[in-house]
């Protein structure tokens, strides 16, 4: 139950307030019951990717989007579900969503630029590890993510440009 108590500011000896804070904090029970399942739904979820069981985390991630559209981390982890079990449109919409709902996020684009790589689409492959090599060094990293830069050198090598692969390798 969420309480508001007045308090007065004044010099003079000092008070000691205690409060609790918890992340349920201003929940009702059913609110409460309705977090402690997505949390659990989610570890299951993660579990299950971990142990390559992708039709269980695949299946456990999309429950998640349907209580929580805005999880770019459940649209994320699609993401790799699919592309590890060759589904890759559905990667593809999945990698996109996160974007939408998060646009400066270098890993989406990385994994959007190993699918692409993966179809051989090296033209979209380069374009999308360029953008996360570019958001990886906006994000403070000194020259950017050396995941995004290996990404680039194998795109330009599979694609035939040698010569853009030495730079980048």
């Amino acid at each position: 139950m969420q309480q508001a108590l007045p308090a007065t500011v004044t010099q003079g000896s000092p008070v000691e307030l205690s409060f609790q804070l918890s992340p349920t904090s201003g929940m009702s029970a059913e609110q409460a019951k309705q977090q402690a399942e997505t949390q659990a739904l989610a570890q299951g979820a993660i579990d299950a990717m971990k142990a390559g069981r992708d039709d269980e985390a695949i299946e456990k991630f999309n429950q998640i989007t349907l209580k929580i559209p805005t999880c770019s981390d459940c649209y994320y982890n699609l993401g790799l579900a699919y592309t590890k079990k060759g589904q890759f449109e559905q990667a593809e919409t999945s990698f996109k969503k996160v974007l939408e709902l998060k646009p400066d996020s270098a890993d989406a684009y990385t994994g959007l630029a190993n699918l692409y790589n993966s179809q051989k689409k090296f033209a979209e492959a380069a374009e999308a590890s360029k953008k996360a090599q570019e958001l990886a060094g906006a994000a403070g990293a000194a020259g950017g993510n050396a995941e995004a830069t290996s990404n680039q050198g194998v795109i330009a090598w599979t694609g035939g440009n040698y010569a853009e692969a030495k730079e980048h390798l």
